[in-house]
């Protein structure tokens, strides 16, 4: 049986039409023109880096962290929802998925 991996990431929109999206647990990012356009290419690139190391050791696999940057907005973004202060329509959104490695 597999064990389940938590995916803790954020999709953020960083210009007009420009959305980022990233997975902090593994450091796999993509981009899109919405933010629905990037969850899938996120999704995408997250299945193929997943296919890529089948069959390894999840110590091999999971310490490939992101960025502390990018702990630090996802923690931003945490806490501005939170303490409820104002965040324009889609301008950031927590995620997270259960990934069965």
């Amino acid at each position: 049986m597999s064990k389940p991996i938590f995916m803790h990431g954020y999709i953020e929109e960083v210009g007009r039409n420009d959305f980022f999206a990233i997975f902090l647990t593994v450091n796999i990012c993509s981009r899109g023109r919405s933010m629905e356009e990037a969850e899938s290419n996120l999704l995408e690139a997250l299945c193929l880096y997943l296919e890529s190391v089948k069959g390894e050791k999840e110590s091999r696999w999971i310490p490939r962290r992101a960025p502390f940057y990018h702990y630090w907005r996802y923690f931003s973004i945490w806490l501005r929802t939170r303490l409820r202060i104002f965040l324009p329509d889609y301008d950031a959104q927590l995620m997270a998925r259960i990934v069965h490695a």
